[in-house]
């Protein structure tokens, strides 16, 4: 750690807390009146030993006296002055308004103002307000009432805003008694007090006079520790900046001149490859169902480990992590040269390699950020946005040269044969092949347990597994660095070790006193827990940690094997296997908030999509069913998920209607597919035609030509707004819940069910061919006639009269696909066995 760069992160991470107090009712003269309420902060609620570390927070506008100025900035300390220019680049963003709102002490929720242009040529960067929502001003927690924006506030948040910073005061006391002694970690500081500001400043806007409230106070906060971080690095560790080099660079912003020198910091991401073949191709379905979480929690791990390594190979705080999940970060690092960044990609593919084979490889790539990528220009393309883009474009030529940067013998290794040959090969008596994951091991190393032959890496994920259940603390941990553990690697313990660090779960936190760290550590508390802030340590740090950690388990606690999912489930015993993730992401990222796409405002976007995927993902799959239910992934903006089939169905109809309640948006949608098998379908093959029906969604097109936003249910994709995730009548979902009813009832036979599939079969054989209109429709109506003819009661003559309606020579093309998907869905719910 080096102190110079992690006081100056502090001071970034702490500049503008003020801003909080000023909202809710604090006062201070002069027109920087959040300056000095912040100071009050520092000298009231942080440890004594740091305070001095930290005048950039009341003169990151300049010495004032009674809010009148003494000294500009340009006339302060250098701390100083690396704060001010910080939060210059970082506020680089902000859109002026004319007059000030009642509404403007809110967050506007930034997904209102997502577009994406039909034509990118004639894109003009211009981004209107298409809806107006708001964040409640209220502490992060995974309920509704406090992350679901509203598009009516309370005329009055003032209560509510005192309500957060008397809790941030509180909770900030409480890390001061903590870490109160000299020889506490200022880095456990630091990251504590970014976790804490998090769950307190997620919801504030950053600015509010005569701007449009679009970015978080916390996101403003964190891209100004970055690079503070960043440009302290280049002062005093580097050299590659000088003092008046910051001062120059200061000036010339503040006079609205954003110049194109120095190089400030570098984006650097890191992308996994390989992810879903690791997780899925697993060949015993009860040796699945006990590590297959395990597995997707490593690649969760894995990814935060090595961006936590690469940080603390270069003496860099947590608040350089702009982003880390779905299996890939994105880190604000100073300019480092190409050297470095090729030994970071040796290091830690080689690591990969001895661990995992091929399987799983990183990709690093980088892109340049000069002073003038932070300024929104009045037209044209921000370079901000481009630089994401060039980011993405890297990283796809860095994942497709896999494993170049090995040394001779590590590549002199991976084209040599792999595994030792089968049971054919001479000496093969002395190798077994194991049952979870294929791979061959000798049979010193392999382990049955419960009939099942198991390898020391499915060993390990299969502990992890058992861990995970119930789990509500996670403690990472470093321990030794990479280069004092170079030997045998077969486990995610040792790879993890090698990375220095190590990692206990546990359900108690008073597990905790058993685990004394030697070295730095953060304790990761998984669910919502008020007495978060007393968990932390002179050289323990603490924060709320979204995962998504759904495991059923039996009465004596046992995690539930797939095959008492299937025979759970309501009608016939199938697993259900779901994948989806959010439409036009990337597009969303680097085109959707066009000229507005700034640094603070992305950091905004992301922390959002983290919070619905990673965190309330959790709360809404319960809903849906979590005792039926198991969690693969969630993450990023994808998801996997196993059940009873009947669970996973509502469970994806739920994410979809959630979502819109979320972003306040019926465009920003999300698309999926849905597999039905047998318990004992290997999963991998389930995944990849999952993955296949998740691609006939997103390839749909509605007769206004939108496409995407659609879900592919028993081989059909349709739409969400006609499958319904409401169950509104005449939809898919709404028409299987009539069919169902009438079935159990008895007012229709089964007959009626198999009949509509087979009208779907004969129309989709033979449209090409005659059109949507076809023999289909004449024997549609003559069938449905003759047994409306049949029934006698009333309510049956009613339905069949309603689906002779809908499948008329108007409406057939357009119903029968509703119909047929709702047939077999009755159909299903109403079989009972196999």
């Amino acid at each position: 750690m080096r102190p110079e760069v992690y006081s100056v992160a502090l001071a970034g991470l702490l500049h503008d807390v003020g801003k909080l107090g000023r909202l809710a009712g604090e006062s201070a003269p002069g027109p920087y009146a959040h300056a000095e309420i912040g100071q009050r902060f520092v000298d009231g609620h942080v440890p004594d030993q740091w305070r001095h570390m930290l005048a950039p927070v009341g003169w990151h506008h300049g010495e004032r006296e009674e809010g009148k100025l003494v000294r500009p900035v340009e006339e302060l300390e250098l701390p100083v002055k690396i704060v001010a220019l910080a939060d210059r680049l970082s506020s680089g963003e902000r859109e002026r308004r004319q007059e000030d709102t009642p509404q403007a002490k809110r967050l506007l929720s930034v997904f209102g103002r997502v577009w994406i242009p039909e034509d990118p040529d004639k894109d003009t960067g211009d981004r209107p307000w298409i809806t107006k929502s708001y964040f409640p001003p209220a502490k992060l927690e995974l309920r509704p009432e406090a992350i679901l924006p509203v598009s009516s506030p309370e005329s009055d948040p003032a209560p509510r805003l005192g309500a957060l910073w008397d809790g941030l005061k509180r909770d900030a006391a409480v890390l001061q008694g903590t870490y109160g002694a000299d020889d506490a970690d200022l880095g456990a500081y630091l990251e504590s007090m970014f976790h804490l500001l998090r769950d307190y400043t997620w919801c504030v806007p950053s600015a509010y006079v005569k701007s449009e409230p679009d970015v978080s106070l916390f996101a403003h906060l964190h891209t100004t520790a970055a690079l503070a971080a960043c440009l302290a690095y280049s002062v005093y560790v580097a050299g590659t900046l000088k003092e008046e080099d910051i001062g120059e660079l200061l000036g010339r912003i503040k006079g609205e001149v954003w110049p194109d020198t120095p190089a400030v910091a570098w984006l650097l991401g890191g992308d996994i490859s390989g992810i879903q073949d690791f997780i899925y191709s697993l060949h015993n379905p009860e040796g699945a169902a006990a590590s297959l979480r395990a597995r997707s929690f490593y690649i969760q791990l894995l990814t935060e480990v090595v961006a936590r390594w690469i940080l603390r190979e270069l003496g860099l705080p947590i608040t350089n992590a702009l982003h880390i999940g779905g299996g890939g970060f994105t880190l604000l690092v100073p300019p480092l040269g190409e050297e470095k960044l090729a030994e970071f990609r040796r290091t830690i593919n080689t690591v990969l390699f001895k661990t995992h084979g091929i399987d799983l490889y990183l990709g690093l790539a980088h892109v340049e950020l000069v002073p003038r990528d932070f300024l929104i220009p009045k037209e044209g393309t921000p370079t901000l946005a481009a630089k994401r883009e060039e980011l993405g474009r890297r990283l796809e030529v860095a994942k497709a040269r896999r494993f170049a940067e090995l040394g001779a013998e590590e590549m002199a290794e991976l084209f040599h044969p792999r595994g030792f040959g089968g049971e054919a090969a001479e000496g093969a008596a002395q190798f077994l092949t194991c049952q979870v994951c294929g791979e061959e091991v000798t049979k010193g190393e392999a382990k049955e347990i419960e009939g099942v032959r198991f390898c020391p890496g499915c060993i390990a994920f299969r502990e992890l597994g058992r861990e995970l259940r119930g789990a509500g603390y996670l403690f990472l941990g470093e321990t030794r660095s990479p280069s004092e553990s170079r030997g045998s690697m077969s486990t995610y313990v040792d790879v993890l070790a090698t990375f220095g660090y190590e990692i206990a779960l546990f359900s108690d936190p008073g597990a905790l006193k058993g685990l004394p760290p030697e070295r730095p550590a953060v304790l990761y508390v998984l669910k919502d827990d008020p007495d978060l802030p007393t968990y932390a340590g002179p050289e323990l740090a603490v924060g709320r940690k979204f995962l998504v950690n759904l495991v059923p388990t039996d009465e004596k606690g046992e995690i539930k094997h797939f095959g008492i999912l299937a025979q759970e489930s309501n009608g016939a015993p199938y697993l259900g296997v779901l994948r989806m993730d959010m439409d036009d992401l990337g597009r969303i990222f680097s085109r959707g908030l066009g000229n507005f796409a700034s640094f603070s405002r992305t950091s905004t976007l992301s922390f959002l999509i983290s919070l619905f995927f990673e965190g309330w993902m959790e709360r809404i799959a319960a809903e849906a069913g979590g005792s039926r239910i198991y969690t693969v992934y969630s993450g990023g903006d994808d998801l996997f998920f196993v059940g009873s089939w009947d669970a996973i169905v509502a469970l994806a109809r739920r994410i979809r209607h959630r979502l819109r309640e979320f972003t306040g948006r019926d465009e920003l949608g999300i698309s999926g597919g849905i597999m039905l098998v047998h318990e004992k379908y290997p999963l991998y093959v389930a995944a990849k035609e999952t993955e296949g029906e998740e691609r006939k969604a997103k390839d749909i097109r509605r007769r206004n030509g939108r496409g995407k936003d659609a879900i592919s249910f028993l081989g059909i994709a349709l739409p969400w707004e006609e499958f319904g995730f409401d169950g509104a009548k005449g939809t898919a979902s709404g028409w299987a819940a009539v069919l169902t009813g009438a079935v159990e009832a008895g007012l229709i036979p089964r007959a009626v069910l198999e009949r509509l599939q087979g009208f779907y079969l004969h129309y989709k054989v033979g449209r090409e061919n005659r059109g949507d209109i076809g023999p289909w429709v004449w024997h549609a109506a003559y069938w449905l006639s003759r047994m409306r003819e049949r029934v006698r009661d009333d309510k049956a003559k009613a339905l069949l009269g309603e689906l002779l309606g809908e499948l008329s020579a108007k409406g057939f093309a357009r119903n029968i696909s509703r119909l047929a998907v709702a047939a077999r869905w009755a159909e299903l719910s109403t079989r009972k066995g196999g």
